[in-house]
């Protein structure tokens, strides 16, 4: 019995260390909207702001840093935009609303692996827009 004790123990270690970045996501979603966390190429947010306001920051974003603007697409629920960068790396911003009143998880991903300075700067480049975009609380 002790074994299976020490197994499940070891088993319930490893699975949290390697879900930590999905933890802090959720847990700062839940505390304090905004916290980010890049998590297997993917820089991701939970935001506390209405979908439109972020998918318009998001398009204003890659227009500022020269990014092409290969396509967009947008619902009440979610809404995405891609960009093509030098060296043709492609660019995918997805929102997802998320049950919870006005949070949106926004997820960046740039390249095939993702590209975490050039995630990091449109990430804030959209929350600086967010200040032209966002709607009144």
């Amino acid at each position: 019995m002790k074994k299976q004790e020490v197994i499940l123990k070891i088993v319930a270690v490893s699975t949290l260390a390697v879900l930590q970045g999905c933890v802090a996501i959720m847990a700062g979603g839940a505390a304090a909207a905004g916290t980010i966390a890049y998590v297997r190429g993917d820089l991701e947010s939970i935001m506390e702001e209405d979908i439109t306001s972020i998918y318009e920051s998001s398009k204003q974003a890659l227009t500022d840093l020269e990014i092409e603007i290969v396509g967009t697409d947008k619902d009440l629920l979610s809404a995405v935009v891609n960009g093509k960068g030098a060296e043709d790396k492609k660019i995918i911003i997805k929102m997802k609303r998320i049950e919870q009143g006005r949070l949106v998880k926004l997820t960046i991903r740039v390249g095939t692996f993702g590209d975490k300075t050039l995630s990091h700067i449109i990430y804030n480049k959209i929350h600086k827009n967010l200040e032209k975009y966002a709607t009144k609380k």
